[in-house]
């Protein structure tokens, strides 16, 4: 059941410049009210390796790849097209990153490899880092050496306890053999093995996924100038969250009055401008500044 691993590296590390389908999954919309205080635009984006088309079957946060044909060595006629199957979605409150990605796979394969990887992000069109993820590679058993059924998955943190993750079905073609005792031989795709052939595409795959858009807020800082407040909004790994609606609050006796607002910019900074002497604070997202005092 050894998979080679050197093949699988080499193809993951080739790159997706070419790659002929690209996804972009909403992550508000795999969790109803557990995710409603997402952005919109914050989503994950799958794309495929670049052999693959789309194929059926889609729908909210998952479809269908159609790959390159494979074929028996001993009768060309025997085969058809190899396909996997993806899914987006977010595991609430699931624990680690490891142990949510486990706990969301589609089967209940033995891991044949795993690590960690840099996940992209961007924001409001522009790279602004990555996120610490982890992936997985799972293999059937049940066909023993002949099996090629895998599962490659890949998820990270989105700052609140939630973890985002995406995973890949590689079950056509299932096995490597074509029938060996009726003289149809093994099953070639492009020249390798399925078992290599759907290891490397599930690597490929799961490189290829990154995050777009704002993540939940994790920080507001606040300084005073003048008559203006200042600062910048930040995720858990100091991403800057951009055009988001962020309120200048005014504290009167013991509560809080918002007096201005506007959106952070690019880079996730604001500056707001306050009516009098006093005590202020920002609010951006779930999270507020510590209060500063304006003269």
């Amino acid at each position: 059941m050894t998979i080679a691993l050197a093949t699988v590296v080499a193809l993951a590390a080739a790159g997706l410049a070419l790659a002929q389908v690209q996804d972009r999954i909403s992550l508000r919309a795999t969790g109803g009210n557990d995710l409603a205080h997402y952005s919109p635009a914050l989503a994950a984006v799958v794309v495929s390796p670049p052999e693959y088309k789309r194929g059926c079957c889609y729908d909210s946060n998952g479809g269908e790849w159609t790959g390159p044909r494979y074929q028996a060595t001993g009768r060309a006629s025997l085969g058809g097209d190899s396909k996997y199957n993806w899914t987006v979605g977010v595991a609430v409150r699931a624990g680690g990153t490891r142990a949510a990605l486990i706990a969301n796979l589609t089967h209940d394969w033995p891991v044949v490899s795993e690590g960690q990887q840099q996940v992209k992000h961007r924001v409001g069109g522009r790279a602004v880092g990555t996120i610490g993820g982890y992936w997985v590679l799972t293999r059937s058993t049940f066909g023993g050496a002949d099996d090629a059924h895998m599962e490659a998955a890949v998820g990270f943190p989105l700052c609140d306890g939630n973890t985002a993750y995406a995973k890949f079905s590689l079950l056509i073609p299932s096995g490597n053999s074509a029938g060996g005792t009726m003289g149809f031989g093994e099953y070639r795709i492009n020249g390798m093995s399925p078992t290599d052939w759907n290891a490397a595409k599930g690597m490929q795959a799961i490189r290829g996924v990154s995050l777009e858009g704002n993540r939940p807020a994790r920080r507001v800082t606040a300084a005073a100038r003048g008559r203006r407040v200042s600062g910048r909004v930040a995720d858990c790994n100091a991403h800057p969250l951009a055009g988001l609606a962020v309120q200048l609050q005014q504290r009167t006796g013991s509560s809080w009055q918002t007096v201005s607002s506007a959106r952070t910019s690019a880079a996730g900074t604001y500056s707001l401008a306050a009516r009098s002497a006093g005590t202020y604070r920002v609010r951006g997202g779930t999270r507020t500044s510590a209060p500063v005092r304006v003269r």
